[in-house]
């Protein structure tokens, strides 16, 4: 197993314990905490000059979407009577599998990642649902440039 497997590997089995250690279920707002500190968790052991390299790389972007996904599908059994989370996880593990398997970045803007938003956002229950699908555009606009502005120097991860 290569480092990069290695690191997205840690970083799923410390989701898991820490999900076991804050005892399902509990406050939506620290279950997204956990997963965004935890995604980050490659950058804080790789030196800054090296992880700018390594997150550009084909392998280290489906190592990160795989592991996101696995910690997503633990949401499914830690809240299983959420079904806007569930559409939220299955829809984004949709996007990874066309991910992988075309090789290309559409697939992440279309499928895009709203799964740690969502949990945000239903913690404060008075949003009206409107507002969802406002930040649900403004997260798809985020991915279209993260995937085509920010990335466009890598041309592993061509749009079309």
């Amino acid at each position: 197993m290569n480092l990069i497997y290695t690191k997205e590997f840690i970083r799923v089995i410390f989701t898991f314990i820490l999900f076991i250690l804050i005892k399902w279920p509990t406050n939506p707002l620290l279950l997204s905490g956990v997963l965004l500190l935890l995604d980050t968790f490659a950058g804080i052991i790789t030196p800054h000059e090296k992880r700018k390299k390594e997150t550009k790389t084909k392998e280290y972007q489906h190592a990160d979407k795989i592991a996101d996904v696995v910690s997503y599908l633990m949401l499914i059994y830690l809240i299983p009577n959420d079904p806007i989370l569930h559409f939220f996880v299955l829809f984004r593990t949709l996007g990874v599998f066309l991910f992988i398997k075309l090789n290309k970045a559409w697939p992440l803007i279309v499928f895009f990642d709203f799964v740690k938003e969502y949990l945000v956002l239903k913690q404060f229950k008075f949003i009206p649902i409107k507002w969802m699908f406002i930040f649900m555009f403004l997260k798809m606009m985020f991915e279209f440039y993260f995937h085509t502005i920010h990335n466009r120097h890598d041309r592993k991860m061509i749009i079309r």
